[in-house]
C-alpha cells in the first residue's frame, strides 16, 4: 500500500512544472502542520431494520444477515489552507512563497446504528454492536497508518512549490489563493486513494466467513 501511494505521488509531479520567475531560490521551506480528529462517536438505536437498510443503501454498503441490524457511518473531509509570505524584490514586484500549510484529515459524525427492535445486552445486541465498533476501529487504524505518510507526502509537494512574482500588491491574495490550489490539486488524489483503502479495509470485514462466524455465535 506504502509504495502504491508514493507511486501516486512520483504521477503528480509528473504534470506540468510551474513556471520559473525571477524570485530568487534561496528562501524558507513552508512550514507544515497536520491535524487529525476522530470525531465523537455517538449510538442511534432509534431506528427500525428497514431505515437501517436504507441508510445503508444510500451510501452503497451492502448489508446481509444480522448485519442490518447495524451500520456504522461517518464522513471523511479535507481541509488545506497555504499562508504566504513575500518580500519586495525593486521595482519587479513582490516574490510570494508558502509560509505555512495547514491540512486538516477529519472523520466527522461518526455513528453507529443498532436497530430498535434488539434488547439492549442481548447476545444478538452485543454481536451486532462488537461488529459496528470494529469498523470504527478500523477507521481509525487506517488514518493512524496513513498521518505520516500524509506528513511525507506534503513535505515532498511543499518541496516542489516555488516562489512567484507579482508586480503589484493586489495580486498577492491571488497568488496566494493559486499556492493553495495547487497543493489542493496534488494532494487531493492522495486523499482519495486513503478513502479507497479505507472502503478496502471495512470489506474485510463483511465478508460471508465473519458473517457466518458472528451469526452463530447467539444461536
Amino acid at each position: 500500500m506504502k509504495n502504491l501511494f508514493f507511486i501516486l505521488i512520483l504521477s503528480l509531479f509528473a504534470m506540468q512544472a510551474q513556471a520559473q520567475t525571477s524570485c530568487s531560490a534561496d528562501y524558507p521551506r513552508p512550514q507544515i502542520s497536520l491535524f487529525s480528529s476522530y470525531g465523537r462517536l455517538t449510538y442511534d438505536t432509534s431506528k427500525s431494520v428497514a431505515d437501517i437498510t436504507g441508510l445503508a443503501a444510500k451510501q452503497g454498503a451492502v448489508e446481509r444477515g444480522i448485519f442490518a441490524s447495524g451500520l456504522s457511518t461517518l464522513s471523511v473531509d479535507l481541509e488545506i489552507s497555504v499562508k504566504t509570505t513575500g518580500s519586495l524584490i525593486g521595482e519587479e514586484g513582490f516574490c510570494i512563497y508558502p509560509e505555512n500549510i495547514n491540512i486538516t484529515v477529519a472523520f466527522r459524525d461518526p455513528v453507529i446504528y443498532i436497530a430498535n427492535n434488539l434488547a439492549a445486552q442481548t447476545c444478538l445486541y452485543n454481536v451486532v454492536r462488537r461488529h459496528e465498533q470494529t469498523h470504527q476501529q478500523i477507521n481509525k487504524k487506517a488514518l493512524d497508518y496513513f498521518l505520516p505518510l500524509f506528513y511525507e507526502a506534503a513535505d515532498y509537494i511543499a518541496d516542489d512549490m516555488r516562489p512567484v512574482l507579482v508586480a503589484n500588491i493586489s495580486d498577492i491574495d491571488s497568488a496566494s489563493e493559486n499556492f493553495t490550489q495547487e497543493f489542493n490539486r496534488k494532494f487531493s488524489p492522495l486523499f482519495e486513494f486513503f478513502k479507497q483503502q479505507l472502503l478496502a479495509e471495512q470489506h474485510k470485514l463483511d465478508n460471508a466467513v465473519n458473517y457466518q462466524f458472528e451469526s452463530s455465535l447467539c444461536r
